[in-house]
This record gives C-alpha cells, sequence and structure tokens, in this order.
C-alpha cells in the first residue's frame, strides 16, 4: 500500500514539473486546482469561487467572456494556441483588480470599443488585458490579438510582462503612471500605432523587445 501511494506522489511530482516548466510561470504553492469546464462553465464563475492562491486551469476551447480578476489567483490555460478568451467586440477581455496574480497559456482576443460624445465624439479603445491599480501580476506567454490596446498597466507597480507574441492591436503595451515593471522577450508586431509606449512611467526595464508596427 505504501508504495503504491509513493508512486502516484511521485507521479504527482513530476506532472506539476512539467507543467510549471511548459508555462515557464511562477505559480505559487496552490490549496486547490479549479477547471474550467468540468468545475464550472465558465472563467468568471471559477474565479469567483476560487480562493487566494487557487489555480483556475483552463481547458482548450473558445471562452466569450470579459473576465475580471479581483482574488489572488493562477489563470493558466492549456495551451496558448487553443485556450482562448474572446472579449465578443464588448469591453476589455481581461481586467485584473488583485495583487500577484499569474496569467499564462492563452490566446487573448478581441476587446471592444466604444463612443464617448463629451465634448465631441472619441473612440475608446478597450484592453485584452488590464492591470488596473495592481502589483505582482506576471504576464507570461500568451498571444493577445487584435485588440484596442494589447497590454495596459495603470498606476501598476512590479509587474513582470514576458515571453507574449502581442499583435494586430491598436497599441501593443501601454505603461501609463506605473513604475518597476519589467517588460522582456515580449514580440509586438503589425500594431496599428506603438509597439511599446511608456507615459509617465519611470525605471522600468524594458528589455530584449522586438516590436515591428503597420
Amino acid at each position: 500500500m505504501s508504495k503504491t501511494v509513493l508512486t502516484s506522489f511521485t507521479i504527482l511530482c513530476l506532472l506539476s514539473t512539467v507543467f510549471l516548466t511548459r508555462y515557464k510561470i511562477s505559480v505559487k504553492a496552490s490549496s486547490n486546482v479549479i477547471y474550467v469546464p468540468d468545475d464550472y462553465p465558465t472563467i468568471q464563475e471559477a474565479i469567483n469561487n476560487a480562493n487566494q492562491r487557487d489555480t483556475v486551469f483552463v481547458r482548450n476551447g473558445t471562452y466569450y467572456e470579459n473576465v475580471v480578476v479581483n482574488t489572488t489567483v493562477s489563470l493558466i490555460g492549456e495551451n496558448r494556441n487553443t485556450t482562448i478568451i474572446d472579449g465578443n467586440r464588448t469591453g476589455t477581455v481581461i481586467r485584473v483588480v488583485a495583487n500577484n496574480v499569474n496569467i499564462g497559456g492563452f490566446t487573448i482576443q478581441k476587446s471592444g470599443y466604444g463612443i464617448r460624445i463629451e465634448p465631441e465624439p472619441t473612440i475608446i479603445w478597450y484592453e485584452g488585458i488590464y492591470i488596473d491599480h495592481a502589483c505582482g501580476t506576471n504576464i507570461s506567454h500568451n498571444i493577445i490579438a487584435s485588440n484596442g490596446y494589447g497590454i495596459r498597466l495603470n498606476y501598476s507597480n512590479g509587474n513582470i510582462i514576458t515571453g507574449n507574441n502581442i499583435l494586430s492591436n491598436w497599441d501593443g503595451i501601454i505603461v501609463q503612471s506605473s513604475n518597476k515593471n519589467t517588460l522582456m522577450n515580449n514580440s509586438c508586431s503589425n500594431n496599428h500605432k506603438d509597439g511599446i509606449y511608456l507615459y509617465s512611467s519611470n525605471r522600468n526595464d524594458v528589455t530584449v523587445n522586438s516590436c515591428s508596427n503597420e
């Protein structure tokens, strides 16, 4: 009996090592793994029912959602090419308002836009991922395509954005009033305006990023 338990534990450890190595993302020890759609049919429902430090693991498929991450979780897709969160052209696809969130392994696409009429018509672009007043977020190894802004940081310090393929957005990465963030090894291509744009932001580490826009 003890041999069987030891063997099962060894296999579990090996699978956990493969999982973490594949996504190259810092996932802290989790008390629970919630599976979408097995446990909950939508990503938002899974997040709403998660505890601090849980992992929400999303299986392959297309999920038409606008997700708000309001608790410290790791949000991991099964495969970044086939695990898709689609905003269906309405609003921000993923908004992060909690600290120490990990997001990796997704295609994040088709945020929306709106028109504001005061004092005169203005197009409002929404984001693939919006980090709002949050720190310690790790956005790694995603495909972020066909959004208003690919990734936008707003008053958010000490975040890591690495290894993402950011393409065909209006802007690739916008860092606004945010400091001490690390942007590394991201590929920004075919974005309409800027690949990476820093506004009122200091002491950010922006290295080894490849940007070629329209």
